[in-house]
């Protein structure tokens, strides 16, 4: 093969790389529009989404969590090696939040399950006003 045809070809696959990358962030959209119109009544419910890179696998996981029960009433993932992994619905994460990182299978989605539970710690903390030390209060100026 000579470099003009090999140059085309490495062209091509990034192409398609990033045809298919566009695909998957349509359908991160979608599956995040979706669960915010089913779940989106109830102000104590809560969206997340978490995610894991790999070398050779990653996982994006999105969960709606009731933070006043603690419970995960709905999650899907993405997990794989390649452009044309799919979102799937993950039965084995519904049920206690405490207990979902343990019940999630393989190590990046175990990872990215952590990720959403530290964000719903954060929109739990807005939602009650309580603010983190290391970060002041953006409304409120310093005391000089």
């Amino acid at each position: 093969m000579d470099t003009g045809r090999f140059a085309l070809f490495l062209l091509g696959a990034l192409l398609l790389s990033g045809l298919f990358s566009y695909f998957q962030q349509r359908a991160y959209t979608g599956v995040t529009r979706r669960l915010a119109q089913q779940f989106g009544g109830n102000s104590a419910h809560v969206l997340v989404s978490g995610r894991s890179k790999g070398i050779l696998r990653g996982a994006v996981v999105v969960l709606v969590i009731d933070s006043i029960d603690q419970e995960v009433l709905a999650a899907e993932a993405m997990v794989g090696r390649s452009v044309l992994a799919k979102f799937r619905v993950r039965a084995e994460l519904l049920g206690s939040a405490r207990s979902v990182v343990e019940r999630a299978t393989g190590k990046s989605m175990k990872k990215a399950v952590q990720g959403c539970l530290e964000q719903a710690e954060i929109v739990r903390r807005k939602g009650t006003g309580t603010r983190s030390p290391s970060r002041p209060d953006p409304a409120r100026p310093e005391p000089a």
